[in-house]
């Protein structure tokens, strides 16, 4: 089983962060939290609050970011079980995408 994160860092509860704007620092904003979850957490709770799945089950949830997919299993009662970080994301599928468009527009264009 996984650590939760919130347990892996001193005092999740409390930071301090810097706010920039066009690379000047703005301000400094004090943050607390009652507690500190997963990255995935909000989508179960979710979607057990719109019964799109149930308690006592086990689910994936896939993140598509930028330049990462991470797919995360959560088991009973929204416990994470398991993560994988890969490379790709949504930067390399709209990449793949246009170089498809670009070759299937200039094979179109040879036709004509």
């Amino acid at each position: 089983m996984l650590k939760p994160l919130g347990q892996n860092s001193k005092n999740p509860s409390k930071a301090q962060h810097s706010i920039w704007v066009n690379g000047k620092g703005v301000s400094w904003i004090n943050l607390s939290a009652s507690a500190v979850l997963e990255e995935g957490a909000g989508a179960v709770v979710s979607a057990l609050a719109s019964s799109t799945n149930q308690p006592k089950t086990q689910n994936i949830f896939i993140d598509l970011g930028n330049s990462t997919i991470i797919s995360s299993v959560f088991g009973s009662g929204g416990k994470l079980v398991a993560r994988k970080v890969t490379s790709g994301g949504v930067d390399a599928l709209i990449e793949a995408i246009a170089k498809k468009h670009r070759h299937s527009s200039s094979a179109h264009e040879g036709r004509q």
